[in-house]
């Protein structure tokens, strides 16, 4: 399968899974893309424009740990080193980045739990890291 389909079909499964489809506002994009340092390891970038009343750290979490679970059970991440989940919302007609959430093919299983408290910090386990981009709009409910 070529990167083109595997983005599209995981494109579709997100769009189409009824406990996702109703934080977005927009539809999600995909990009398969090399690693920085290293340009024969390649994964997966997952963007997704959100509703602002879900940018707090338990929706997001909860988020997170749906779609790598969704994704890893599928079999589309097989091949690929990582993935990585970028969050954006729209605030006053600007759209604005809230998390990445990113994930090494060996962090994976670890991804399928990530607890809110540690998607705040920068690494909240072995092979993930997180980046929280507007603070102040990630918020504890």
């Amino acid at each position: 399968m070529n990167d083109a389909d595997k983005t599209g079909q995981m494109i579709a499964m997100i769009s189409n899974d009824s406990e996702l489809l109703r934080f977005f506002i927009a539809e999600p994009q995909a990009i398969i893309m090399p690693f920085a340092r290293d340009k024969e390891k390649r994964f997966i970038c997952i963007v997704l424009f959100i509703y602002q009343q879900a940018c707090n750290s338990e929706t997001l979490a909860s988020l997170c740990r749906h779609i790598v679970t969704l994704l890893t059970d599928s079999s589309l991440l097989h091949g690929l080193d990582g993935m990585e989940i970028l969050f954006q919302t729209v605030v006053a007609e600007e759209t604005k980045r809230i998390l990445r959430f990113s994930v090494l093919a060996s962090a994976l299983d670890s991804a399928k739990t990530i607890s809110a408290n540690e998607l705040r910090r920068s690494s909240p386990k072995k092979g993930i890291s997180s980046i929280v981009y507007e603070p102040s709009l990630l918020k504890p409910l």
